[in-house]
C-alpha cells in the first residue's frame, strides 16, 4: 500500500470542547480557534445554559470565562462537577442494573415536556437566566416526585433503594438552580415566578405525551 505525499493528513478528532464566555465575539473566536485546531466546539453565555449542555451533550472540556454575570466561573465549574459526577454515577448503576436483569438499553424519544417548559423562558436578561434557572429547577422538583412515588411504591429492595438515592440527588439539584437563580433577583421575584412557572408546568403536563417518564 503507498500513500500520495502531496495529500494533506488526515485531520485527527482532538475531542469537544465547551466553550462559557458571555461575550459573543469572544466565543466565537474561540469556537473558531478550537476548530482549526482540531477540536470540536460550541459555546454557551451563562453558567445555566452550560449546566442544561451538559445534561444532553458528552463533552471532554470545559473553557470558562471566571467573570461571568452571576454564578462565578469558579463557583460553576464546582456545582457542574458535582452534578455532572452524580450523573455519569446514576447512568453507570442503570447500566448495571439493566446489564444484571437482561434488559436492552435503548433510546427513547424526547418528550415535550421539557421543550414545552423552555418556551415559556423570556428572552430578556437577567429574566432570560431566572427562567432557564426555574424551568430547570422545576424538572429536576417533577423527578423527585416520580422517584418518590417510585421508591414507596415497588416491590423491589434493589431498585427502591436506587430510586431513593436518585430522589435525593435530584433535590440537592432542584436547590442548586433555585440558589443561582436568586443570584439574578430577589427572593420574592424568585419565588412569585416560580409559582407561574409551576401552575404553567402543570397545564403542560395535562397535555404531554402519556409514555411513563422517570427524569424530563
Amino acid at each position: 500500500m503507498t500513500t500520495n505525499p502531496s495529500s494533506p493528513p488526515a485531520r485527527v478528532r482532538r475531542g469537544h470542547v465547551l466553550v462559557v464566555e458571555d461575550d459573543a465575539a469572544t466565543a466565537r473566536y474561540l469556537v473558531l480557534a478550537l476548530q482549526r485546531a482540531g477540536y470540536t466546539a460550541a459555546s454557551v453565555g451563562d453558567a445555566v445554559a452550560a449546566e442544561r449542555y451538559l445534561a444532553d451533550n458528552d463533552c471532554d472540556a470545559l473553557l470558562v470565562d471566571i467573570g461571568l454575570p452571576g454564578p462565578s466561573g469558579f463557583e460553576l465549574v464546582r456545582e457542574l462537577k458535582k452534578i455532572v459526577d452524580e450523573e455519569l454515577e446514576h447512568f453507570t448503576m442503570v447500566l448495571d442494573l439493566l446489564e444484571r436483569r437482561g434488559i436492552r438499553f435503548r433510546r427513547l424519544k424526547p418528550s415535550e415536556y421539557g421543550r414545552k417548559l423552555n418556551d415559556l423562558v423570556r428572552k430578556q436578561e437577567p429574566y432570560k437566566a431566572v427562567d432557564r434557572l426555574l424551568v430547570a429547577a422545576l424538572i429536576e422538583a417533577r423527578s423527585c416526585e416520580r422517584f418518590s412515588i417510585l421508591r414507596d411504591g415497588i416491590d423491589d429492595a434493589e431498585l427502591a433503594d436506587f430510586y431513593g438515592s436518585l430522589f435525593e440527588s435530584e433535590a440537592r439539584h432542584h436547590a442548586t438552580y433555585v440558589r443561582f437563580a436568586r443570584e439574578f433577583a430577589d427572593e420574592h421575584v424568585v419565588r412569585s415566578r416560580l409559582e407561574e412557572l409551576a401552575q404553567a408546568e402543570a397545564e403542560i403536563l395535562s397535555t404531554v405525551s402519556p409514555v411513563p417518564r422517570m427524569h424530563s
